[in-house]
C-alpha cells in the first residue's frame, strides 16, 4: 500500500507540473518565478522535516555497546544506504538556492537514485522507526505514554517517511526541468567536478552512528593525549590548510557552498545525538560548541557580522578547551559519542576559520572584540540563570531529566574529571531554597573566558599586522623593481639617441 500511494502522489505532482509548465503556462516568466518560489519553500519545509526526523525514535541510530554490536546481525548495505542518503539533506537546499552546476548534478543524478534506493529499504526503515527501543523524543520522561506510542505508530511513521521521500524525488526532478539542467556528458570537467565533489559530500554527511555498524568500536582507543587524540588535532589543521588552498581562488559563491555543506553536516551530526542517546535538559544546545552549530549556519545565511564575530572567537576558544581537555569515555574510536565529539568540535572550528580566511566576513576589528565580550556576557548570564533554575527543579522533583551542567560550572565531579582535583576547591556553594549557587567557580569561568577571548583577538591582530608587513614589503619590492626597470629603459634610450 505504501508503494502504491507514494507512486500515485509523485505521479500526480509531476503530471500537474508538466501540464502547467508545457501546456497552460508555456514560456510564461511569471509561472517560472512562482515555481522557483515554490521550490524554495518546499526545500525549506523538507529541511525542517529532516531536522525533526533526527529527533524522532530510530532504533538504528542508537548508541550500542560493544557487546550489542557483536551480537547483532550485520546490516552493511542498509548502513551505507542510511549514510549516503544523508547527502540529500545537505545537497538539496544548496541546489535550489545556488546555481552551482556540480551541486545540482549531485542533487539530480545522485540524490534521486539514493531516494529510490531508500524507498526500496522502506521495510527496514519502518522496523527501526517503530521499535520500542528508539529514543529521541521518546526518551523524554515528562512526555505522556500516549504521545510516545504515536511517535512509533506504523501509519504515522509511514506517512512521515513518504512525505520526505516524495520531496526528495520531486524537488530535484522539477528543478532539472525548470532550469533545463542536463549533465554535460561531453565535458570532461563536468565529470571531474562531479566525482571529486561527491566523495567529499558523502564524507561530510557521515552520520555519527554508522561507523559503529560497519566496523564496531575498533581497537583504537580515543583517550586524552593518546595517538587518536593527536591524530585528530593534526587532521583538523590539515583540513583547514587543504580547504583554504583548494578554494581560496574560487568564487565567493563556491566558497559559500563549501561552508554551507559543512554547516548543514554539523547541525545534522549534532541533532543525531538526541536519537542516539536521549534528550534531556543537559543536552539542549546551550554549551558553546552546541550553540555554535546553529550560530554558524545563521551567520552564513544572514551574513550577520556581529553574530559571526561572536561565533568565530568564542567557538575557536571552546574547541581549544575541548582539544586541551577532552571529555571522553576512553572507548574505541567509532564509539558513537566519540564520533559526535570529533565531528562536532572539528567543524565548529573549521567553518568559522575558513569563513574568515576566505574573506566572507571582514577582518576582526575592535567591534569584533566588543561583539564577542558582550555576546559572551549575555550567553553566560542566560546559561547561569537556566542552569540554576533547571538544577533547582531537578533537586525539587528528584528527576535527573532537569539536571544541567552548562559551561561545566554546576557539577564539581565533572569539572574535576576534566581539569583536575584543584578545581574542586572552587566549588564553594550556598543555597536559597532549592537553588544552589557556586559564585567562585562561576566568576572564575567568566573571567577566564573574557581574558582568553581578548588574548585570542590580540593574537589575530598580531597576525594581521605581520601579514600587512609582508604585503607591504612585496609591494615595495615590486615598486622598486618597476622603477629599476624604467631607469634601465631610460638609460638604454639615451644610449640609442647618442648613437
Amino acid at each position: 500500500m505504501f508503494y502504491l500511494i507514494l507512486s500515485i502522489v509523485i505521479a500526480v505532482l509531476m503530471a500537474t507540473y508538466c501540464i502547467l509548465r508545457f501546456c497552460v503556462f508555456k514560456g510564461n516568466e511569471k509561472f517560472a518565478k512562482v515555481i522557483n518560489k515554490i521550490l524554495k519553500i518546499s526545500v525549506v519545509v523538507y529541511a525542517c522535516l529532516m531536522l525533526v526526523s533526527l529527533i524522532l525514535p530510530d532504533a538504528f541510530a542508537l548508541s550500542y555497546s560493544k557487546e550489542d554490536l557483536a551480537s547483532m546481525p550485520a546490516r552493511y548495505g542498509y548502513a551505507i544506504v542510511r549514510w549516503f542518503s544523508m547527502v540529500s539533506f545537505i545537497c538539496l537546499p544548496i541546489a535550489v538556492f545556488y546555481k552551482n552546476r556540480t551541486i545540482r548534478n549531485i542533487a539530480i543524478y545522485f540524490c534521486t537514485i539514493m531516494t529510490i534506493v531508500q524507498i526500496c529499504f522502506f521495510k527496514q526503515y519502518l522496523i527501526d522507526f517503530t521499535s520500542t527501543a528508539g529514543r529521541g523524543l521518546n526518551s523524554i520522561s515528562v512526555i505522556s505514554d500516549g504521545f510516545k506510542q504515536f511517535l512509533i505508530n506504523h501509519t504515522f511513521r509511514s506517512i512521515w517517511f513518504g512525505i520526505l521521500m516524495c520531496l526528495q524525488l520531486v524537488i530535484p526532478v522539477i528543478l532539472a526541468i525548470q532550469e533545463r539542467h542536463v549533465f554535460e556528458f561531453k565535458n570532461k570537467k563536468e565529470y571531474f567536478n562531479f566525482f571529486i565533489t561527491l566523495p567529499f559530500m558523502i564524507l561530510s554527511a557521515l552520520p555519527i552512528y554508522v561507523l559503529q555498524h560497519l566496523f564496531g568500536y575498533t581497537n583504537l582507543i580515543f583517550e586524552a593525549y593518546g595517538i587518536v587524540h593527536f591524530a585528530w588535532i593534526f587532521l583538523i589543521v590539515c583540513e583547514i590548510i587543504a580547504l583554504y588552498f583548494i578554494f581560496r581562488k574560487r568564487s565567493e559563491e563556491t566558497k559559500m557552498v563549501l561552508l554551507l555543506v559543512l554547516s548543514l553536516s554539523l547541525i545534522m551530526q549534532y541533532l543525531q545525538m538526541f536519537s542516539a542517546i536521549s534528550i534531556n535538559v543537559a543536552r539542549l544546545p546551550f554549551q558553546l560548541c552546541n550553540l555554535g552549530s546553529f550560530f554558524i549556519l545563521f551567520s552564513l545565511i544572514t551574513k550577520n557580522k556581529h553574530l559571526f564575530n561572536f561565533t568565530v572567537i568564542i567557538n575557536v576558544i571552546g574547541v581549544l578547551f575541548a582539544l586541551a581537555s577532552p571529555d571522553l569515555d576512553n572507548k574505541g574510536l567509532f564509539y558513537l559519542y566519540n564520533m559526535h565529539f570529533i565531528l562536532e568540535h572539528g567543524n565548529v572550528m573549521v567553518i568559522p576559520l575558513l569563513a574568515l580566511l576566505f574573506g566572507i566576513f571582514p577582518r576582526l576589528d575592535k567591534t569584533a572584540l566588543k561583539d564577542c565580550l558582550i555576546g559572551f556576557t549575555i550567553y553566560f548570564v542566560c546559561v547561569w540563570a537556566l542552569g540554576t533554575m533547571f538544577n533547582a527543579i531537578a533537586l525539587k522533583t528528584g528527576n535527573d531529566f532537569w539536571a544541567a551542567n552548562y559551561l561545566f560550572m554546576f557539577d564539581a565531579s565533572k569539572a574535576i574529571k576534566l581539569l583536575g582535583d584543584g578545581v574542586g576547591k572552587l566549588f564553594v556553594s550556598f543555597k536559597i531554597g532549592y537553588g544552589t549557587f557556586y559564585p567562585v567557580i562561576q566568576l572564575v569561568i567568566y573571567a577566564v573566558f573574557m581574558a582568553v577571548c581578548t588574548l585570542l583577538w590580540l593574537s589575530i591582530q598580531l597576525i594581521y599586522k605581520l601579514k600587512d608587513i609582508g604585503k607591504n614589503k612585496k609591494q615595495k619590492l615590486a615598486s622598486a623593481s618597476e622603477v629599476a626597470q624604467e631607469n634601465n629603459e631610460f638609460i638604454e634610450n639615451e644610449k640609442q639617441d647618442k648613437q
